[in-house]
C-alpha cells in the first residue's frame, strides 16, 4: 500500500519540450496518509540511526553506509514529495509521530562526522518543524499537538534540538521548500516560545543550562519575537516557570555578549 500511494502522485512526462504535470491522484483516505508519512520517516530514520550506531570513538563510520545512506535518501525523498505534492496533507500530518522518529536521531548525527547523516537527518527535522510551526493554534487546543505536551520527554528533545537549529543554522538550511520556516521568519521562534511555555504552565519543563545559553545567544542576536517575549515572562507572566527561566537568560545574557557576569542583575 506505501507503494500503491506514491505510485499515485503527480506523473511528469516530457512532451514537445515542456513537462506536463498530471494530478490524478488516487482515492486515499487520511488514515492512509498518515500512516504513509510514518512509514516514510520511520524507514528514513532506522536507516540512518543504523549508520550511527556504527560511528567509532572519533566520529567516523566503520565500514560501507552506500546502502544505508541510500534506502534513508529514498524514503526522505518520497516524504518530500508526499509533502510537496499531496493535498490536504498537512491536515493530517502525524507531527507528533515524525518527532518522535527524528529527535533521537538527531540527538545521534550531532555526534557524527558524516555529513550525509546531519544532513538527511536535517531534512527529516526541518519537515517536521515545518509542519508543527505552521499551525495557528496552541498546542492544547490540538489533538495532534497536545500529544507532544503529553510526552515531557519529547518536549525537552523538541525545545533543545529546534533550539540548536536556530543557532547552529546561520546558513541557508538544509531544505528551503514550501512550508519550512527559516529563522529569520520568526513563525519557528514563536511556536517554540509557545511550547516553552505552555510546557513550563503544565510543569513537565524547567529548561537545562544549555537551553539558557542557547536562548541567550539569540537573544543576543535579536532573533524576532524572542526579546519581547523573555521580557514579557519577566514582567507580567504569572507562571513562576516562565518568570525563572526569563531570569536565568538574562542573567546569562552579559557573558554571551562577551561582558562580565556582575553584569547581569544591571
Amino acid at each position: 500500500r506505501y507503494l500503491k500511494l506514491l505510485a499515485t502522485l503527480p506523473s511528469r512526462a516530457v512532451g514537445g519540450g515542456q513537462e506536463e504535470h498530471s494530478r490524478s491522484y488516487h482515492p486515499c483516505s487520511n488514515n492512509f496518509l498518515r500512516a504513509v508519512v510514518e512509514l516514510s520517516a520511520k524507514f528514513a530514520a532506522a536507516a540512518l540511526s543504523t549508520t550511527a550506531l556504527r560511528t567509532t570513538n572519533d566520529g567516523s563510520i566503520a565500514g560501507s553506509i552506500a546502502e544505508e545512506i541510500n534506502l534513508a535518501k529514498f524514503h526522505t525523498a518520497n516524504l518530500l514529495r508526499l509533502e510537496r505534492e499531496v493535498p490536504g496533507l498537512r491536515q493530517c500530518f502525524p507531527i507528533f509521530s515524525v518527532l518522535c522518529c527524528v529527535l533521537p536521531l538527531q540527538e545521534q548525527a550531532s555526534k557524527c562526522k558524516e555529513s550525509p547523516i546531519r544532513e538527511l537527518g536535517g531534512k527529516l527535522f526541518q519537515i517536521a518543524l515545518g509542519q508543527w510551526a505552521s499551525i495557528q493554534t496552541k498546542h492544547v487546543d490540538h489533538p495532534e499537538l497536545s500529544r507532544i505536551l503529553q510526552n515531557p520527554p519529547c518536549v525537552a528533545s523538541l525545545i533543545t534540538q529546534t533550539l540548536a537549529l536556530l543557532v547552529n543554522d546561520r546558513r541557508p538550511p538544509f531544505y528551503t521548500g514550501e512550508g519550512i520556516p527559516t529563522p529569520a521568519s520568526g513563525q519557528l521562534t514563536s511556536r517554540l516560545l509557545d511550547l516553552i511555555a505552555e510546557a513550563g504552565d503544565a510543569g513537565i519543563w524547567e529548561g537545562t543550562h544549555l537551553d539558557v545559553q542557547m536562548v541567550t545567544e539569540l537573544y543576543a542576536v535579536a532573533v524576532p519575537r524572542l526579546r519581547a517575549r523573555l521580557l514579557l515572562w519577566i514582567i507580567s507572566t504569572t507562571s513562576v516557570t516562565e518568570y525563572s527561566f526569563a531570569l536565568r537568560c538574562c542573567a546569562a545574557l552579559p557573558s554571551a555578549i562577551g561582558f562580565g557576569p556582575s553584569m547581569g542583575l544591571a
